[in-house]
């Protein structure tokens, strides 16, 4: 097991969900795993959670061991104060200063999906699991293939209709903000477009009209 397959599979939810137990023995439930994070601080941003029944947004964090949290010093670091779940491999006896939830995967994830990925690492290719590809029905990836590009752009049109309805409908407003955030892809995509958020369009046209006289 490495952090970045077990980073894979909470993206993906290959892990048993049924019957959630948190360390603690709280139950949990997971109503969203969380969007990647590429920058600094916690592997995962804006999951949402229930503990307990009761709800929480924030990040997680994801350790093969408990005492990973100690050893990279993250309760010292700002950044993880919004951490409302630590996910580890195998769950250790440790100490911490703040009392974070923490769920245990070890018993929860395939051995046959832990056997096939042990087997590409073993021999690397360019794409992992191309030697499976023949495998697999035709008409079958055909189906597969459009359904992730369907998902992708149901996923961008989502958030085009949030944001444009936050800006009542303002295309051209949209455009600016969406133009901005494309300078910074793929890590600060985010930043670029809250300064750009910051500054209206009419900024740079007033801007461009005291230029141009």
């Amino acid at each position: 097991m490495t952090e970045k397959l077990l980073q894979f599979i909470w993206k993906n939810r290959y892990f048993n969900q049924q019957g959630l137990d948190l360390v603690s023995g709280e139950t949990l439930v997971i109503e969203y795993p969380g969007d990647s994070n590429n920058g600094q601080g916690p592997d995962f941003v804006q999951a949402r959670i229930r503990i307990d029944g009761r709800f929480w947004t924030g990040s997680v964090e994801l350790h093969l061991f408990s005492t990973g949290w100690i050893k990279h010093c993250q309760g010292q670091d700002e950044n993880y104060h919004n951490v409302i779940l630590h996910v580890v491999w195998k769950k250790e006896p440790v100490e911490l200063k703040r009392n974070i939830p923490e769920l245990e995967l070890c018993h929860r994830i395939s051995r046959l999906m832990l056997d096939t990925y042990a087997g590409w690492m073993q021999k690397p290719a360019f794409v992992p699991c191309e030697r499976s590809v023949y495998l697999i029905d035709e008409k079958k990836w055909a189906r597969w293939s459009e359904k992730l590009v369907m998902q992708r752009l149901e996923r961008r049109a989502k958030k085009m209709e949030d944001s444009l309805r936050r800006n009542r409908f303002h295309w051209e407003e949209q455009l600016w903000w969406t133009v901005a955030a494309g300078f910074g892809y793929p890590a600060n995509s985010a930043a670029f477009e809250s300064v750009a958020r910051s500054i209206p369009l009419r900024c740079w046209r007033n801007l461009g009209r005291i230029l141009c006289s």
